[in-house]
């Protein structure tokens, strides 16, 4: 994680602004899974993005960073940020570039998949990744994912019968 003070110690202000947005998000997820056990999809651009995803187009697929990414950007000589109300732009002159849209009053940014993986140069990405924010995951699936199949002990299989269970 980038440290990103404001000018206080220890990049605590930044931690505590970064804790905040997930503990916001955490919130935000909770109340979209109520909307969804209840009935219809909140966001109908997500749905028909994410139904292309589903149908195979994964470049789509939408990945979510706090907006303080941009800082690097804009404190760098050679580099332009610029924004709308709902999208932006970071550009290098004479490099690349890599659209976004602006989510949460600001706080979030989000771009598609194929975009961060084609536009984004190699160099850059351990630092877009140390903004990125996501949704509460399995460390543990995702281990087995990334281990090309690899299992682990994870407990005796079991029916799901419960949300809850």
């Amino acid at each position: 994680m980038a440290d990103q003070t404001n000018g206080q110690p220890g990049g605590q202000v930044a931690v505590a602004d970064r804790q905040t947005v997930v503990a916001d998000r955490q919130t935000a997820v909770s109340d979209r899974q109520a909307a969804v056990a209840s009935g219809p999809v909140a966001n109908p651009q997500l749905a028909l993005a994410y139904g292309r995803v589903l149908g195979g187009d994964t470049g789509f697929a939408q990945v979510w960073f706090d907006q303080a990414v941009l800082d690097k950007y804009r404190a760098a000589t050679g580099y332009r940020v610029i924004r709308t109300n709902s999208a932006g732009r970071v550009q290098i002159r004479g490099g690349w570039t890599l659209d976004f849209g602006i989510a949460d009053d600001g706080r979030l940014i989000h771009a598609s998949a194929s975009d961060l993986a084609q536009r984004l140069p190699a160099a850059e990405r351990r630092h877009w990744t140390g903004y990125l924010i996501g949704l509460p995951v399995s460390p543990t699936f995702l281990t087995m994912r990334l281990g090309a199949g690899h299992c682990l002990d994870d407990g005796e299989i079991r029916e799901w019968r419960e949300a809850a269970d």
